[in-house]
């Protein structure tokens, strides 16, 4: 037995772990935890690691089986023929498989741990400090923080594009940065 990618049918990656599982079949589905906005309301899902994508642990005379189970839409295979006689050989290697469950075991491809909460009454931020924002449309940019809105929110300058855009933003989606060239050359 070894290891091979199953690829799903659209958004069936569950279901497609199933069927594998009610035929006798060892399947692993990594999946990541992320938070989920929804009418006010934020709550953590979990979704595939590898959308389409699933492991299963088969033989290579069962890859029919497989390849007919409820979600499954093809067993990816190469085939290599020796002497005449095919053989179906997996590119997945356990090592990998095992270090992926053993990442997604430690946390990895949980976002939502992340998210610590803050202690009521306490904003971290300082006007005129430089933040590096990690969290919604704008993660990844730097921005200076211009005026404390309560224990949650700050209002920041921004520089999209060569244009700087005065933002407001919550405090948990921020992180202190240095101060980047970017604002000490600005006047």
């Amino acid at each position: 037995m070894t290891w091979f990618v199953c690829r799903t049918a659209t958004r069936r990656e569950k279901t497609a772990a199933q069927s594998l599982r009610e035929l006798g079949f060892d399947v692993y589905l990594p999946v990541e935890t992320r938070w989920v906005r929804h009418a006010r309301t934020k709550t953590s899902q979990t979704y595939p690691l590898f959308a389409g994508y699933l492991f299963a642990y088969i033989t290579q005379d069962d890859i029919w089986k497989a390849q007919a189970a409820d979600g499954v839409h093809k067993v990816i295979t190469t085939e290599r023929k020796v002497d005449g006689v095919s053989t179906y050989v997996s590119p997945i290697k356990p090592a990998y498989v095992d270090a992926l469950a053993l990442a997604e075991a430690d946390g990895k491809f949980d976002r939502t741990l992340k998210d610590k909460p803050r202690p009521k009454g306490v904003n971290p931020m300082k006007r005129g400090q430089s933040a590096k924002i990690i969290d919604g449309h704008l993660a990844g940019f730097v921005a200076q923080i211009t005026e404390l809105r309560g224990n949650d929110r700050v209002n920041a300058l921004v520089n999209l594009f060569g244009r700087v855009h005065d933002v407001e933003i919550a405090v948990v989606a921020v992180a202190a940065a240095k101060r980047s060239a970017l604002w000490r050359r600005r006047g």
